[in-house]
């Protein structure tokens, strides 16, 4: 294995200057030519920091663990991805460990990072987050969205579903049905947003009016009948998934949208422009969740901070305008630059340099 003293050698100078000018230290007094110098010889040596040995040390190992939910919904993804790059341009490696989808639980899935000297852990949305905390050794950070206990970095999904709800009924709608997979949304921030909308709107709702879609078996007959029934003529979806299946659905049952039934959904996928007819969503906002998320980590782990206060920084979701709401939608008048993103909002900026938050 290629080592700093190799480098040092070749190039002509000290160890501690080859280690200055492959960690970008400022204080180092080399020249910018013999940095550059260094550099080219690291890559063309092939030579990779030996991270263990840099933590063993005591020195920062610049690496980041990563554990949570990588499969499933692509909005997880999609933030862990904008997570990692901003780490990665400040010179972090990432580790990821999905214990959702593995042997381990929250807290083997835990003490794996810790045993490869990670200078700090990322924690999505885990149901452990007690137990968790009590056990870290390193600066750590928690996103979730409902946890607000253990919660330093989520959104503000009660605000969000308030606010899909009251532009239904800014359109005139007397009520919003609110669609949903699990009985347990019931209880949910996105519950309490589509309560409090119609609340501030003087218009009484109850459990009757959330159409449960496990507790149909996610029959579209039974759902279609639930919506005639109620007399239903706009719909609150707990997701994209849901609210672009309804249209197609509705749509197959020559129910018109928005005419008959306007429906808004949540999560801001990309896929959402290219429904039947177009879907109204809300935008969790990935790149200030990855931003707000990345400086109060790096920070923490600039103190040496353990046994954090939770900081409770909620990101607002946006409303996004398709044609689903009754809202007239901007046509789409330009194909893509390159491949497609799965959320709207790196969509937009990659593909048509629109900044749609």
């Amino acid at each position: 294995m290629v080592t700093m003293k190799d480098i040092a050698m070749l190039v002509g100078v000290s160890r501690q200057a080859v280690s200055s000018a492959l960690n970008d230290n400022n204080s180092c007094r080399i020249s910018e030519e013999k940095c550059k110098e260094i550099k080219r010889v690291a890559r063309e040596l092939n030579y990779v920091s030996n991270n263990a040995a840099r933590s063993l040390k005591g020195a920062p190992s610049k690496i980041i663990g990563f554990m949570g939910p990588m499969m499933g919904a692509g909005l997880n993804s999609a933030l862990i991805s904008e997570i990692s790059q901003m780490l990665i341009a400040k010179g972090y490696n990432i580790l990821y460990n999905d214990y959702t989808y593995s042997s381990f639980n929250a807290h083997e899935s835990m003490l794996s990072l810790l045993a490869r000297g990670v200078d700090g852990i990322i924690i999505y949305n885990s149901e452990e987050t007690d137990v968790l905390e009590a056990k870290q050794t390193v600066p750590y950070l928690f996103y979730s969205h409902n946890n607000h206990k253990y919660m330093d970095v989520g959104v503000d999904n009660e605000y969000g579903s308030y606010l899909a709800t009251k532009h239904l009924l800014d359109h005139g709608h007397e009520k919003v049905a609110f669609m949903t997979i699990q009985p347990s949304e019931k209880g949910s921030c996105r519950y309490f947003g589509w309560h409090r909308a119609h609340a501030e709107a003087g218009v009484n709702v109850s459990d009757d009016d959330v159409i449960v879609l496990r507790g149909l078996n996610g029959s579209v007959d039974m759902t279609i009948d639930y919506l005639k029934r109620k007399k239903n003529t706009a719909v609150f979806c707990s997701n994209d998934f849901i609210g672009a299946k309804l249209i197609k659905v509705l749509t197959q049952r020559c129910i018109r949208v928005p005419e008959d039934i306007a429906v808004v959904g949540y999560d801001g996928y990309a896929f959402s422009e290219f429904c039947p007819t177009s879907l109204t969503t809300i935008i969790q906002p990935i790149r200030s969740q990855a931003e707000v998320g990345m400086e109060l980590l790096l920070e923490r782990i600039k103190k040496k901070e353990l046994h954090s206060v939770p900081a409770n920084h909620l990101i607002k979701p946006v409303l996004y305008k398709g044609a689903s709401c009754g809202c007239n939608a901007a046509p789409i008048d330009s194909f893509y630059r390159i491949n497609t993103f799965n959320m709207l909002e790196k969509d937009a900026k990659m593909n048509f340099d629109i900044d749609i938050i």
